[in-house]
């Protein structure tokens, strides 16, 4: 599979608000592939994936590096990497390890289970929405071998890609983070405050970028971003 040439493959993408000492700022490790037919712009009309990083580097306030881009979308004559797999396949949950197309897909890009599996694999499909015709991205774990640790994947649609879902991205990888953080449930730290309420992987604040249908909600408490610092996944140099 061949990587996109506009852009080097090593790129760390920082968050606005630089203080004197970002060197050695902890970081997550990415990496981003694009499916036939996936939109490679984003609504502000730059790479999608560099929006959608850039935006979620912003909200949470971590630092990502992205290691590889492969852009099989067909566009801008790109080579096309074909799913293998169809929209009704995609339902967000437990059934994806059962997807042969979908697991041979993610075997390749994880190397067979043989890459680190700290990194976060992006991958951004040519369908406009999952099965249910609603769900817009999923992010999920997923053992490549039987012993073998699991790797995290975030899956997104062609209508995560749009003005209104600006945040989507950025709310997969809050699962991601509060999946990985460490000796702690995947819970959202939000529904802890509410005493007669389960707590929850969603926020209940409707302004919240973790409401489980966040748009372009820009909103995220201290308690969420320190559970997200504490992501297993999180690279600190020393």
């Amino acid at each position: 599979m061949r990587k996109r040439k506009e852009r080097p493959a090593f790129q760390k993408v920082n968050r606005k608000k630089q203080g004197k000492n970002d060197q050695g700022r902890p970081y997550y490790e990415l990496s981003i592939t694009y499916l036939d037919g996936a939109n490679i712009f984003g609504p502000g009309g730059k790479d999608r994936a560099y929006e959608d990083i850039q935006r979620a580097a912003e909200l949470w306030e971590v630092d990502f590096v992205i290691k590889e881009i492969i852009d099989g979308s067909g566009r801008n004559n790109s080579f096309r990497l074909k799913p293998g797999f169809s929209k009704k396949d995609l339902v967000c949950g437990a059934s994806f390890g059962r997807n042969q197309a979908l697991l041979s897909l993610l075997k390749t890009l994880t190397h067979k289970g043989r890459s680190p599996n700290h990194i976060i694999h992006i991958i951004y499909t040519g369908f406009a929405s999952f099965a249910d015709g609603e769900t817009a991205g999923c992010a999920f774990p997923l053992q490549m071998s039987r012993w073998g640790n699991s790797y995290h994947f975030i899956l997104l649609t062609n209508s995560a890609g749009t003005a209104s879902n600006r945040s989507l991205c950025a709310h997969e990888l809050g699962h991601t983070f509060y999946r990985t953080a460490r000796f702690q449930r995947n819970i959202d730290p939000t529904t802890l405050i509410y005493p007669f309420r389960r707590p929850d992987v969603h926020s209940h604040l409707e302004d919240n970028v973790m409401y489980p249908v966040p748009g372009s909600n820009s909103s995220l408490l201290k308690s969420q971003k320190e559970k997200a610092w504490q992501s297993s996944l999180l690279i600190k140099e020393s």
